[in-house]
């Protein structure tokens, strides 16, 4: 981190420089949250190899979406 080696629990900012093997690690992660009212049939899964409708469909985003 910043050209000195990392110890743990070391507490980064956006501005601190992190690399692992020589590759930049980015750090400002932003989350979107959404709440949907799931319809009935619709399932609440990433995929589905039945094709299925899917909770994932209803939701516009262009950044990856992980369901709980």
């Amino acid at each position: 981190m910043n050209k000195q080696e990392a110890v743990i629990g070391m507490e980064i900012t956006p501005e601190d420089v992190v690399r692992v093997d020589g590759e930049r690690i980015r750090v400002n992660v932003v989350h979107e949250y959404y709440m949907l009212n799931k319809p009935k049939r619709v399932l609440c899964s990433n995929e589905d190899k039945f094709g299925r409708k899917l909770a994932i469909d209803y939701i516009k985003s262009k950044k990856i979406i992980y369901l709980w």
